[in-house]
């Protein structure tokens, strides 16, 4: 008919799609600060729910296209994160569904909370440094904003066109945990000074022998570990095998009542259990890694550091209250 070239389908076809062709309408809302919207053809409104997110739904009805934030609050893809379990972990390694340690307001008081990474985006803009007092620089976008003593900061205020904004000043303090002690390296004499605490405290390794039938002695080869820390046995399975020393899960207790599950990891082999034995052996002159000291500032925040390493619990170590210096 003659109004077929008309549809939304017959003009799409002949060009390339792209954002100018795509978008029917631009407004702004009152209501909605700083945010322009475009409103734009779309083929669907239909979101999939990524696996990781763990909710009950698969499919999501979104009419929107981008979000409110409009990929503000930024930071180097390098800067650690609390994560809920007390583990910094670099904020480019977020997966959807990660539970990390949040701020929320609570009558007049801010409190940490455990949140759920929802979404998990890079983008490129242009960076600004802040450097703090005790020589912290930390990299971020101009919209990205930090809790000081007076609230949410910018780091960037508006141009000289537009209403200032808050933003960062010299002698502006950030509010947060403070600095967080350095991450292990994982090398050969830390996992082993690892494996060592770990299964001489709540392993089971035993080797016996007892009389066949024929006469013949037959020998019995064990080793097991179970926990109800997951991320600890996945550390030490993963750390065994690096040795070559392979391993099996299995649950050893379902979760009943007020006790949690409890899984764990076994093998009967003779050539294991040697090797198991000769990783957990003390060393006659144990290095600093295997020792892995313990930092020279704890903090009386106990637990929050690398809970999973059975020799060393820092916490966080540094001031709560860290001055900005220059931005």
């Amino acid at each position: 008919m003659r109004w077929d070239s008309q549809t939304v389908e017959q003009d799409a076809q002949g060009r390339l799609p792209g954002y100018e062709e795509a978008v029917v309408r631009r407004f702004d809302a009152p209501e909605a600060l700083n945010t322009r919207f475009h409103e734009v053809h779309a083929k669907s409104a239909l979101s999939k729910v990524p696996v990781q997110a763990r909710v009950p739904f698969s499919w999501t009805v979104n009419p929107y296209r981008g979000c409110s934030h409009s990929c503000s609050y930024c930071i180097s893809g390098a800067t650690p994160i609390l994560m809920a379990d007390g583990r910094t972990r670099p904020i480019e390694e977020l997966k959807v569904g990660d539970e990390i340690i949040g701020t929320e307001r609570r009558g007049r008081h801010r409190r940490y909370v455990r949140t759920r990474v929802l979404d998990h985006w890079s983008t490129i803009k242009p960076v600004w440094e802040v450097k703090l007092e005790d020589g912290t620089r930390l990299l971020a976008s101009g919209d990205h904003r930090f809790l000081t003593e007076r609230g949410w900061r910018h780091v960037e205020n508006t141009p000289r066109s537009q209403p200032d904004r808050p933003h960062l000043t010299i002698d502006n303090e950030l509010r947060g945990t403070g600095h967080f002690a350095d991450p292990p390296k994982e090398t050969e004499d830390y996992k082993r000074g690892y494996l060592c605490g770990l299964i001489r405290g709540d392993g089971h390794l035993r080797a016996y022998e007892y009389p066949r039938p024929d006469g013949r002695i037959a020998r019995v080869n064990g080793f097991r570990l179970a926990l109800t820390d997951f991320e600890a046995l996945r550390r030490a399975q993963t750390y065994l095998d690096s040795f070559g020393a392979v391993t099996h899960e299995f649950a050893f207790a379902a979760a009943a009542g007020d006790h949690r599950a409890l899984d764990g990891i076994r093998s009967g082999s003779r050539s294991t259990f040697e090797r198991i034995t000769e990783l957990i052996r003390f060393p006659y002159a144990p290095t600093n890694a295997w020792r892995k000291p313990k930092h020279s500032k704890p903090s009386s925040a106990t637990n929050q550091g690398y809970r999973n390493d059975p020799r060393r619990r820092p916490g966080l170590a540094g001031p709560l209250h860290r001055r900005v210096a220059d931005v």
